[in-house]
């Protein structure tokens, strides 16, 4: 029997395993090919999608800068409210609301909650340096006996000023007092008079001796109510009823700001204006404030009624706060703070100057005719001075103010 050659066996086995390998590889390269073109399908399938889906989000990575630009601008015109702040809204409201009815209803909307009032008490912010008296005084030039003879001129010289000056129809008191020396003038200074706003003064000294005491806490809430009365007030032409405040607020808007409104809610709140008049009057009460005065105004019209005061009084209400504060800064330091910064015009400042430390309140009654100014001047000297006019208006008021004190810094000045 012939047997086959094994050397030709050998290269048919070869030949057949290579042809198979090739059939397997070419497979395998078919299949990864349909698969590529497959995902390559399906990938564009998606594209196609998202560009209809989210068509600012399709090409972002790859567009340009000019591109980036246009789409931000477009995004921020259709979302303002987003990517401008409140302010700028309010104004973009005013310009598109006749175009656009869903624009005008959603702002309409957020303009009204930025103008709605918030009545929690705003905390009260303090100044960041306080107002101090100065330290040194320049020494006295004259003997004390040209001294009171330059008094005696004062004197006379502010009578003529009264009787030549002003009308037959202005009344007006001046009340003096030296805080260095105790020295005293006057003209007209126990005659009653209308001191409106002014009596705040008393009023807060009082106050501010409670809190010392810890009877009265500076931060308990007061809520402003429509029996709140008052005819010049601050809180009531900027707020309605429902509008918490601190005590604290509320003695700064009466003192610094002639608020009626403040004061009202301050006395109630801390016991009332009989609980505090025993407390004022052991100040001075020569005119007791809680009693029927009978006097006679600047046009000849008989009164009779409580609510007033004398220049002697207002004066002295001043000096008894100046001491109180040597002996005690940290007590009424607020309160010598906001009778420094406050809002009202005064005629000292002409007759004293820019140099001068001035701390005043200043008091107006438009139905008596009535305008009070007290002070605590400090100068070459510290004095307290009450100036009260009746006459035609407020601007005579404030002239007369000021001649009457430049009288009176005229007369210190010589001293020095």
């Amino acid at each position: 029997m012939k047997y086959p050659n094994p050397t030709f066996l050998k290269v048919a086995s070869k030949v057949k395993h290579t042809r198979r390998n090739r059939t397997i590889v070419i497979i395998v390269c078919l299949c990864l090919v349909t698969a590529i073109i497959l995902f390559v399908m399906k990938m564009a399938s998606m594209q196609e999608k998202y560009r209809k889906d989210f068509p600012q989000l399709v090409g972002a990575a790859t567009s340009t800068t000019e591109e980036t630009t246009k789409i931000v601008h477009t995004h921020a015109t259709t979302t303002t409210t987003t990517t401008t702040p409140p302010t700028e809204t309010t104004e973009e409201t005013t310009v598109l609301a006749p175009s656009f009815v869903t624009t005008t209803t959603t702002e309409t909307t957020e303009s009204t909650v930025t103008t709605e009032q918030v009545n929690s008490p705003d905390l009260f912010q303090e100044l960041d340096e306080n107002v101090y008296f100065y330290n040194t005084h320049p020494l006295q030039t004259v003997s004390h006996d040209l001294r009171d003879q330059y008094l005696d001129d004062l004197k006379q010289y502010l009578e003529e000023y009264i009787d030549n000056d002003c009308t037959s129809k202005e009344r007006v008191c001046i009340y003096y007092i030296n805080l260095s020396s105790n020295e005293t003038m006057g003209v007209n200074e126990l005659s009653p008079i209308v001191p409106a706003g002014a009596f705040n003064l008393p009023i807060e000294i009082a106050y501010y001796d409670l809190c010392y005491s810890n009877i009265v806490y500076p931060y308990d809430v007061v809520t402003y109510q429509d029996d709140a009365a008052g005819n010049s007030s601050y809180i009531s032409d900027t707020y309605t009823y429902g509008k918490q405040f601190y005590l604290r607020t509320l003695a700064n808007y009466a003192i610094a700001r002639n608020d009626n409104v403040a004061l009202n809610l301050l006395v109630n709140r801390i016991g009332g204006m009989d609980f505090l008049l025993e407390r004022i009057n052991k100040m001075s009460c020569y005119v007791n404030y809680g009693e029927n005065v009978i006097y006679t105004n600047n046009v000849g019209t008989t009164y009779k009624g409580p609510s007033r005061s004398s220049c002697y009084d207002m004066a002295t209400y001043a000096k008894t706060l100046y001491l109180n504060y040597k002996n005690n800064p940290s007590a009424y330091q607020q309160l010598i703070n906001d009778l420094a910064y406050s809002a009202l015009p005064t005629g000292y400042a002409v007759g004293f100057g820019e140099d001068a430390l001035i701390l005043h309140v200043s008091g107006r009654s438009k139905e008596f005719g009535a305008y009070t100014d007290v002070a605590i001047i400090d100068d070459k000297e510290p004095i307290a001075i009450c100036i009260y006019c009746e006459c035609a208006s407020e601007e005579r008021a404030q002239v007369i103010t000021a001649d009457l004190s430049s009288l009176v810094a005229q007369y210190i000045n010589s001293l020095h």
